[in-house]
């Protein structure tokens, strides 16, 4: 499980100055040292180029990698989601299963994936309200290990190991209408 500080966040291009400003700033606020690392996984074309992008997957598979990034999220800590949009919220809920608690908007398909109880700890309302549970996560970071496995086991439910059975339920169900 994650034990170690680090994060990883997304959220609008315009505002990336602003938010990763302040959540450094919140972390130097509590002696914690963040490093900055990531990549890209879509490609930035537009359609008016006259060529539709194609997303390279965010979960690389071939030679080990699916596990080399489980392993990376697993040394991680938190990851914050400031999204304006959010289908289903898989990268949380993977970054979640590994290890991570998430610091997610109180908004969106968040509230329906984190388990209630820790709601008041992992969603937040506004930008001073994410500071301060980001400061909390932060200094709390090793008390947190009880509440990273309940969350961990919660977010085992949307495993494709778990949800096939649903899957195959469900398409033979649509199937059989025809």
């Amino acid at each position: 499980m994650a034990g170690a500080p680090g994060l990883e966040i997304w959220g609008p291009y315009e505002d990336k100055h602003y938010i990763r400003s302040t959540i450094l700033q919140a972390a130097r606020d509590v002696g914690v040292d963040l490093r900055q690392v990531g990549s890209r996984a879509y490609s930035t074309n537009t359609l008016e180029s006259g060529w539709i992008p194609s997303p390279l997957p965010g979960i690389y598979t071939g030679n080990g990698m699916l596990n080399e990034y489980r392993d990376w999220l697993k040394r991680g800590s938190i990851v914050i989601s400031t999204a304006i949009q959010e289908n289903f919220g898989i990268a949380v809920i993977e970054a979640a299963r590994f290890g991570c608690m998430p610091l997610l908007p109180n908004r969106l398909v968040y509230p329906e994936i984190i388990p209630d109880d820790l709601h008041a700890t992992l969603l937040y309302s506004d930008q001073n309200d994410l500071v301060t549970k980001l400061e909390n996560l932060l200094s709390r970071s090793k008390d947190l290990m009880p509440d990273r496995i309940r969350l961990s086991k919660a977010m085992a439910r949307f495993s494709w190991e778990n949800m096939i059975s649903e899957y195959d339920a469900e398409l033979e169900r649509l199937t059989s209408k025809t």
